[in-house]
């Protein structure tokens, strides 16, 4: 089964670059994370100089998250950066360091702001509203799900691939009703978002569970693109080889920039690419 595709940073202004994620290559998505808007223009310039396709701004790395604060580090890294931005705000119950309370305050002043992509976590409580909210600003959506505890079955791991493409698909069709014909259209287009599952390998056979169900997943029922990883230095394979199991895109940092345990850099994911073709997306 052919896998889907979907577009970020379709934007009036030519400079940005537009990022096709599912087709023919792994995309490679760089963190940018800073305290200050001082320390994400210097990690935005070195990030620049690498060869990513899409920029995860991690929100909750800042010391401030204001209103003010926020819409103006997020002009900054725009002004930096000619690479379609998502934005992540993970929160202190989800590996990151946002207050949970913040949570939907914070969603709601990047979707008024402006980016191109928003991680929206399954397990929040808030998240179906969230994900309407994105849809309303014209966002595309990072459904994404974090096992920090272990690796389920094959089975149980299809399971959730396939109820969370569901919940997304229900409400891009809720949202779709409310667009005009161009907009449906230019949705359709673009592809309705994507499904992120990451896992926590206890041993080498649960990095195989992981390539397992994503690749049976991709072949036989998506119809979004996915991006599966296994965390840690012992599911670097699935950082390494996303296109073996079907994942559209991988995470791979400027150097000093890593913002999880196991990424390599840009630069040493490339160079193995030209050498192995380790990023072709399988059909």
């Amino acid at each position: 089964m052919e896998q889907m595709t979907i577009r970020l940073g379709d934007t009036s202004d030519p400079s940005i670059t537009p990022a096709t994620i599912g087709r023919n290559r792994a995309a490679i998505i760089c963190p940018l994370q800073g305290p200050d808007a001082s320390s994400l223009v210097a990690s935005a310039r070195r990030i620049a100089q690498t060869a990513c396709d899409v920029v995860e701004w991690r929100v909750d790395t800042l010391a401030s998250t204001e209103e003010a604060v926020l819409k103006g580090a997020l002009q900054v890294v725009r002004r930096e950066l000619k690479v379609p931005l998502l934005a992540t705000a993970r929160t202190s119950t989800e590996g990151g360091a946002l207050p949970a309370e913040e949570l939907d305050r914070v969603v709601t002043v990047l979707l008024e702001a402006g980016v191109d992509a928003i991680d929206i976590e399954a397990s929040a409580e808030t998240a179906g509203d969230l994900i309407d909210r994105a849809f309303g600003a014209d966002t595309v959506v990072v459904l994404s799900a974090h096992d920090f505890t272990g690796t389920t079955g094959v089975e149980t791991l299809l399971d959730e691939f396939t109820a969370m493409q569901q919940r997304l698909l229900d409400h891009a069709a809720s949202a779709s009703q409310t667009m005009s014909e161009d907009k449906r259209e230019e949705w359709a287009e673009r592809g309705w978002g994507i499904v992120k599952i990451a896992t926590t390998p206890v041993d080498p056979m649960d990095i195989y569970k992981l390539m397992v169900a994503g690749r049976r997943f991709v072949d036989t029922v998506a119809t979004v693109p996915i991006i599966a990883i296994s965390m840690g230095q012992l599911g670097q394979l699935t950082r390494t080889y996303p296109g073996a199991l079907g994942s559209a895109a991988t995470f791979a940092a400027s150097p000093g920039e890593e913002s999880a345990p196991g990424q390599i850099s840009v630069e040493s994911l490339s160079e193995f690419h030209a050498q192995t073709g380790c990023l072709n997306l399988n059909r």
